[in-house]
């Protein structure tokens, strides 16, 4: 899930973005929204990758990961308003609404600004109507600092403010990309959960029953045979449960492997 370079951000800038996930049935649809609007802007039956414009002076970025895609649409020279109510502005407004159409399940959706002087961007942080009570900031490397209530607002979308301070427009857009993947990677890592979950009846039943095993092995009221069966069955039960979760868990070690590399790369203070 390595994404390509982002454009270099032109500030102030709304940027939006999303991490669907993609199953095999629903890639045609997805072929088709996009080729609707950008097919002219690759040569490509099947593309790994699109950009370019979407509407007025709004661009995007698309690409496509094994287990779903990363939408990235940017919005220059944009108040922070359009956070709120991307409506104001008729060309965001259709960007999000094409977006939107796109299928899959979100597994994140994040609206981000980026502002300059971190004072400028302080005074206006209440527009943006994070919860207050639960807003965290916290600073980057070369002066940028982050703004978020960490919560999902009634668009479906996280927020983030961003003050590039005096940093250097190409490491701030790095610095903003490798935190967005940051967040994304972690809620891949998360996709793993529910399939645990689901797997721990089983697995507690199946060490319920090596304890029963074992009293059984000291008591010597079964026999060998019977002992040897029922540790059969285990050991065949342990197996099918490994492998029906096997893939999962292991993308969720690799995801959260990434994760802890971005947060060594962003050095957050």
């Amino acid at each position: 899930m390595h994404l390509r370079r982002w454009p270099l951000l032109q500030l102030p800038v709304a940027v939006f973005q999303w991490v669907l996930e993609v199953g095999p049935g629903e890639r045609e649809a997805e072929r088709s929204v996009l080729s609707a609007l950008c097919g002219s802007q690759s040569d490509e039956e099947n593309p790994r990758h699109l950009s370019g414009a979407l509407f007025g002076d709004v661009s995007f970025t698309w690409e496509r990961q094994s287990e779903g895609s990363t939408l990235t649409v940017f919005c220059p020279e944009r108040a922070i308003e359009v956070l709120l109510d991307p409506g104001l502005d008729s060309s965001v407004g259709e960007a999000i609404d094409w977006a939107e159409t796109l299928p899959g399940a979100i597994i994140r959706a994040t609206s981000i600004w980026v502002g300059g002087d971190e004072a400028e961007v302080e005074r206006a942080l209440p527009a943006v109507d994070f919860n207050r009570s639960e807003l965290v900031s916290c600073g980057l490397s070369g002066g940028v600092r982050i703004w978020s209530d960490f919560r999902i607002h009634p668009d479906g979308r996280g927020r983030l403010v961003v003050s590039a301070g005096e940093v250097d427009r190409s490491d701030l857009t790095r610095q903003l990309q490798q935190l967005q993947e940051l967040g994304n990677y972690r809620n891949k890592a998360l996709l793993g959960l529910p399939v645990a979950q689901e797997a721990w009846p089983r697995l507690d039943a199946a060490e319920r029953e090596l304890a029963a095993l074992a009293k059984a092995v000291t008591s010597s009221v079964a026999s060998d045979d019977d002992l040897l069966a029922q540790l059969s069955d285990l050991s065949l039960e342990l197996s099918t449960i490994a492998t029906s979760i096997g893939y999962r868990m292991n993308a969720t070690a690799a995801y959260s492997r990434l994760v802890e590399e971005r947060l060594a790369q962003l050095a957050p203070e």
